[in-house]
């Protein structure tokens, strides 16, 4: 299990860079969440959206699926139950999303000298240009139970708490014939995807939270989409939960 923090990408011959405040969180059961805000609209707050605000002008990526280690290799497959790239091409061209399916995305993982850091490379489709590509990602791991949206520490690495501090996961998923969602917390970090398809139209929210331990509130760093989720204040007790309209069960 991780939470993880891009520091960089270069597409093909491009200059590395980074527009985004992207964030994964994966699981022991290899669940996970990726969300990739473009960082002029980050924080984003319910309320900002409108029409005009095409979700692919907010967000770079943003996904739900698992991790798969492939066996005897420093591979990882993605294989996504909702993706952004998917979504954005049934909306531009009518078709269904199973119609839409994006190339099967490989990362192959690297240690860097003398970082903590590790290099993923592959090729995958650019959101700038719909073409699949060649990529060099540099990727973070940091400590869930310690990280707040000010100050970054690192995974295995510990401030302010115990090294043995036990770190909490739990996974929900929402699964309908015409919707899916999943909201994971890890430590103090709750990110959530939910895709739903009614009346003819695409609806994508998403959600990322920080538990501000100091003042027991929750930090909404990202509101986005027509779906309200379920109140953090009271989820975590829970095991299943009807909420506006979707049934969440904890499977983690």
């Amino acid at each position: 299990m991780v939470l993880s923090k891009r520091i960089s990408i270069q597409w093909s011959s491009e200059q590395a860079g980074e527009l985004t405040d992207t964030l994964v969180i994966s699981t022991p059961k290899c669940f996970s969440t990726d969300v990739r805000i473009f960082k002029e609209h980050y924080p984003y707050e319910k309320g900002n959206d409108s029409d005009s605000d095409a979700m692919d002008k907010i967000f770079e990526f943003v996904s739900m699926g698992t991790e798969i280690d492939i066996e005897g290799t420093n591979q990882v497959q993605f294989p996504s139950e909702v993706n952004l790239q998917e979504i954005v091409q049934a909306i531009k061209t009518g078709k269904s999303v199973e119609e839409c399916k994006a190339p099967p995305d490989i990362g192959t993982f690297w240690p860097i000298d003398g970082s903590e850091d590790r290099k993923e490379t592959g090729s995958m489709v650019n959101p700038a240009t719909a073409v699949c590509t060649e990529y060099v990602e540099v990727w973070r791991s940091l400590n869930p139970a310690e990280t707040t949206p000010d100050e970054e520490v690192r995974e295995n690495h510990w401030k302010n708490k115990k090294e043995d501090t036990e770190v909490g996961v739990y996974t929900y998923n929402a699964k309908e014939d015409n919707h899916r969602g999943r909201l994971i917390r890890l430590g103090n970090w709750v990110q959530a995807v939910f895709y739903a398809y009614t009346n003819g139209k695409h609806e994508l929210s998403v959600l990322r939270a920080y538990y501000d331990e100091s003042s027991g509130q929750w930090q909404y760093l990202i509101r986005y989409g027509p779906y309200d989720f379920p109140d953090l204040g009271t989820l975590f007790d829970k095991e299943s939960i009807d909420f506006g309209g979707v049934s969440w069960t904890r499977v983690e």
